[in-house]
């Protein structure tokens, strides 16, 4: 018994830090390619790529967590959830002390 608590402890806590650093990955890398695309010679290309990078991280990451189960795959939405709310935080930031 406490050994199954345990385990899908640890899943929980894996899909969470899985969540986490794919989300950050993600909108990170959002928010650096949105900065680069008045500097870009082909903003076309580079929102394209960016987006295809992007995705293919996360559709890996969303994967790797869905093998441990529906307890990680729910941690792992929660951890997106909470890094998008941390990058806008400090997009916010940014933009409040640059005016």
């Amino acid at each position: 018994m406490t050994g199954d608590v345990i385990a899908t402890a640890l899943r929980i806590a894996a899909g969470l830090v899985c969540g986490l650093l794919t989300g950050g990955l993600f909108f990170g890398g959002l928010w650096w390619t949105v900065q680069r695309l008045t500097t870009s010679p082909h903003p076309a290309m580079l929102t394209m790529g960016s987006l295809l990078v992007r995705l293919a991280l996360l559709v890996l990451g969303l994967w790797a967590t869905s093998q441990l189960g529906l307890s990680a795959m729910l941690a792992a939405g929660g951890g997106l959830l909470v890094a998008r709310q941390l990058i806008v935080r400090q997009v916010r930031t940014g933009i409040t002390e640059a005016s």
